[in-house]
């Protein structure tokens, strides 16, 4: 005997739910906080502020703020998410230093910022095959070996020779701001929001 399945309205829902959920690639990885040194002051580029739910550019848009003054608020959050990772070729073995957070896609600042996650002398071999996944600051980067991250304070760089930066890592920043009474994600690239300072 079969059964044919009907569709509940409980299901529908779910599925009109699910379309309007942002999608991000599987083997993104995401550092939850902003790069480099200091602290960024951000401004807007126009007088209207798209604020979305979630920092993906095909989330929904919670609201639409009109500013009187382009000079943004302090953050309350910030991600920077790998879009495509560096290309890496090492030509030989390297003998380094590395912190390792293991097999993780998402990197809080709580993690990388842990003083129990201390330095340890490491080998990379051409088999390794490792990526680039961002820099950091203070010319210090984050890595990626088969499924395990590391940060590494002897990157490599296109003009290296034991191991050579063959492509640039490509990331985006978002910012989590309240402006009024919305409080949103905001994408920092030029086109709404665009860093104009740094404090020390």
């Amino acid at each position: 005997m079969t059964f044919k399945s009907t569709p509940t309205i409980l299901g529908l829902l779910l599925l009109v739910s699910c379309a309007d959920e942002p999608k991000m690639a599987s083997n993104s990885f995401v550092y939850e906080n902003f790069l480099g040194e200091g602290r960024p002051h951000f401004e807007s580029t126009s007088n209207r502020l798209d604020i979305r739910n979630a920092p993906y550019s095909d989330a929904q848009v919670v609201a639409t703020e009109e500013l009187t003054d382009r000079d943004l608020p302090s953050f309350d959050g910030a991600i920077t998410r790998t879009l495509k990772p560096g290309q890496i070729d090492v030509h030989e073995n390297i003998a380094t230093r590395v912190r390792s957070f293991g097999e993780i896609n998402t990197l809080p600042t709580e993690l990388y910022y842990s003083e129990s996650i201390g330095w340890v002398d490491t080998q990379f071999t051409p088999e390794d095959k490792p990526a680039m996944l961002m820099w950091t600051s203070e010319g210090h980067c984050l890595i990626k070996i088969a499924n395990k991250v590391y940060e590494s304070g002897e990157c490599s760089t296109e003009s290296g020779r034991q191991w050579k930066l063959i492509s640039q890592p490509v990331t985006e920043t978002w910012i989590e701001l309240k402006i009024n009474n919305s409080k949103g994600w905001v994408k920092v690239d030029g086109q709404q929001v665009r860093e104009i300072s740094r404090n020390f």
